[in-house]
């Protein structure tokens, strides 16, 4: 029966009929182009994949008589032919199938093996096809001996060492059982469900508790299942255009530059448990005849480099290895991943740094006061943000990096801050107010109308104005920063472009959304979805049927590979941090690493964002012509020539060739030939 009644024979309309809600990028209905019959034969026949199930003298063999394989083997053929006929597809349905026998009492066959539905298990533990269910763990060393139920296959710890917190560790590396709750070693805990007395376990189960209390702007509440100490609030400054900066107390200047520069950095941190932090942003002018210019900006924080580079495909650098979006450093310290139409960098302690078309750096309350850098000291008085107020370029080259290019300029632009800057005209202030203008941002019946309240447009409405009055912004770029903290703020906006005002050009097997899901419509979220936002952001959402790689829409089959939290494109070929293996990425989204090393002078070193072997003398690299030898300057390979020759020029003599106005020559001079 339908919801609402009535009766269908359509398995779609049935399903849509039980749907709630809409999700950006989920689609119903059967899949396109898919030969169902075919595959289902083929399979059927071979006994492979799928058909694997339906073998009666396979691995599941003595299942068939406790549970039917027909109903897993034709959700297996739907699924397979929907997403490509994929392996990986096939081996999640196959697995359900082996638990469900399990759970039955039957017994079933090892069935996977290196090459088709490898399960790969975490360091001290292995594969095993009847694994207990109720295994050893720090907190319970004797389980499996009373264990009395079905086993399952998946990863069990090798001899000696037992589950904590989900992973195989020695037991001497145990961690502390407190109020029959278990910890695992230096984690903290609140025992008495508030932020008064703060515990810690240590190694050999040793707890130790103090009293705690949480920051001036912190407040103790349990979030995503954690109780702490959590920051009350946020902020976010952005740069929008080429320089135009807006702190994080809203105070809003301009400068032109293209030095590296502090954007924002943690500061007075002393005796605070804040994370420490240090944000560069560099305007570099690529190409000085075209004037192309891109933005870099580059996060320190738990030891790694970070650098983002906005370019067409906003490509991301980690110390100094370029890296493909989504990716997880340090068990969910940081990530990374798209958003919209750009990047959004987050770490645990909620400093997010997104890059589209423009910059913004959001930092949680418990910063307050302790920030310094381009975008200010976070205190809530933007009258100190620039100092000195009236000098913009002393206050921004205060914040230069010490190792920025020597050549590197700052100068002043009209801001505002100074007295120096004209009024806009009241006529051209009136026609940037209207409402297809400036005016479009506090419209009560407009687009961003549900926002005002969240994110008050005023001052955005005042930039918007003080910006394009001395035509030196762009009203896009500045619309679309608002609806972006919006739409950050938890907000929904309507659709405010259209094919002549403020367009995106979407590329192939995409098109714009108000309101697009990158991450879990992606190829990365076919194997982990876990680090998709909550929110939606406005940008290009592929097609139904195509899932995101990058900037690109691609079929399911195109995908990459998703290892330890990295996302390898198809066919992307990878060195390993010693440089003794090399792993392509093929195309049935499995690695096949091969073993490499680098040769005798050779040395193992990052070169423009790739690992690679390079030898130790840079010579041994280049041919050099006859009479010419090759000599190392800074690490770079020069051929020169091994001899002199002298060249004498007497008389009044001029040399017309290549110069312009012509050079008389009068005296005897000395030539390389």
């Amino acid at each position: 029966m339908v919801n609402g009644g009535g009766i269908t024979n359509n398995t779609v309309d049935f399903g849509n009929s039980w749907k709630v809600g809409d999700i950006p990028g989920c689609s119903g209905g059967v899949p396109p182009d898919c030969d169902f019959k075919s595959l289902e034969k083929e399979q059927r026949t071979s006994k492979k994949g799928c058909g694997l199930m339906l073998d009666k003298k396979g691995p599941f063999r003595e299942c068939h008589a406790t549970i039917n394989p027909e109903g897993y083997f034709q959700d297996c053929i739907f699924d397979v032919c929907s997403y490509g006929n994929r392996d990986d597809i096939s081996c999640r349905l196959i697995a359900g199938y082996t638990s469900a026998c399990q759970e039955a009492g039957a017994v079933v066959y090892p069935w996977r093996s290196e090459d088709f539905c490898n399960l790969p298990c975490e360091e001290n533990s292995h594969y095993n096809i009847c694994t207990k269910n109720c295994p050893d763990t720090c907190r319970s060393l004797g389980a499996s001996v009373q264990c009395s139920i079905q086993c399952q296959e998946g990863c069990a710890c090798n001899d000696g060492y037992v589950l904590s917190a989900g992973h195989c560790v020695a037991i001497s590396e145990c961690g502390c059982t407190f109020d029959g709750k278990y910890y695992k070693p230096d984690e903290t805990f609140f025992p008495e469900g508030t932020c008064e007395k703060m515990c810690s376990c240590s190694f050999g189960g040793i707890v130790t508790c103090t009293s705690f209390s949480c920051g001036q702007y912190e407040e103790c509440r349990v979030e995503k299942g954690v109780q702490n100490c959590h920051p009350i609030g946020s902020s976010t400054c952005s740069v929008i255009g080429e320089n135009n900066i807006y702190t994080f107390d809203n105070k809003k200047y301009e400068f032109s530059g293209n030095c590296s520069y502090i954007l924002s950095r943690s500061c007075l941190l002393d005796g605070s448990k804040l994370t420490p932090y240090l944000i560069h942003y560099r305007n570099l002018l690529l190409n000085p005849i075209s004037m192309t210019k891109t933005k870099i900006i580059t996060l320190e924080v738990y030891g790694y480099n970070i650098s983002i580079y906005f370019d067409v495909e906003s490509q991301i650098m980690v110390n100094g290895i370029f890296q493909n979006p989504p990716f997880v450093l340090e068990s969910g310290k940081l990530q990374a991943d798209h958003q919209g139409v750009g990047i959004i960098l987050r770490t645990d302690f909620g400093l997010v740094i997104n890059s589209d078309l423009s910059i913004r750096v959001t930092v949680p309350g418990n910063y307050h006061s302790s920030t310094c850098g381009l975008c200010g000291d976070y205190n809530e008085n933007p009258e100190d943000d620039v100092n000195p107020a009236d000098d913009v370029v002393t206050f921004v080259e205060t914040w230069k990096d010490l190792d920025s290019d020597p050549t590197c300029t700052t100068s002043e632009s009209c801001t505002g801050v100074n007295q120096s800057c004209p009024l806009c005209p009241r006529k051209k202030v009136k026609a940037l107010s209207g409402d297809d203008v400036c005016g479009l941002l506090s419209k009560k019946d407009g687009p961003f109308a549900l926002c005002h309240e969240a994110v008050n447009p005023d001052a955005y409405f005042d930039s918007c104005i003080d910006t394009l009055c001395q035509g030196k912004g762009e009203l896009c770029l500045i619309l679309q920063n608002y609806a972006t903290m919006c739409q950050g703020a938890g907000v929904e906006i309507k659709s405010w472009r259209s094919p002549s005002f403020c367009p995106i050009a979407c590329q192939e097997h995409s098109h714009f959304s108000n309101c697009v899901d990158i991450c879990s419509t992606s190829c990365s979220s076919l194997y982990d979805d876990s680090i998709c936002p909550t929110s939606c952001f406005e940008g290009c959402q592929c097609d139904n049927g195509y899932l995101f790689q990058g900037r690109s829409c691609v079929l399911p089959d195109q995908c990459g590979c998703y290892v330890n939290t990295t996302y390898y494109k198809a066919y992307q070929t990878v060195v390993s941090d010693d440089c003794s293996q090399r792993c392509t990425c093929q195309a049935n989204q499995k690695m096949l690493c091969e073993p490499y090393g680098c040769k005798v002078n050779e040395e193992c070193v990052v070169l423009e964002g790739v690992r690679t072997c390079i030898n130790v003398d840079p010579c041994k690299s280049v041919t050099c012509r006859n009479k010419e030898t090759c000599q190392a300057q800074d690490g770079i390979p020069i051929c020169v020539p091994d001899y002199t020759g002298t060249c004498l020029v007497w008389g009044a003599h001029t040399t017309k060739p290549l110069m312009t106005p012509p050079l008389n020559l009068r005296n005897l001079h000395i030539c390389p030939k």
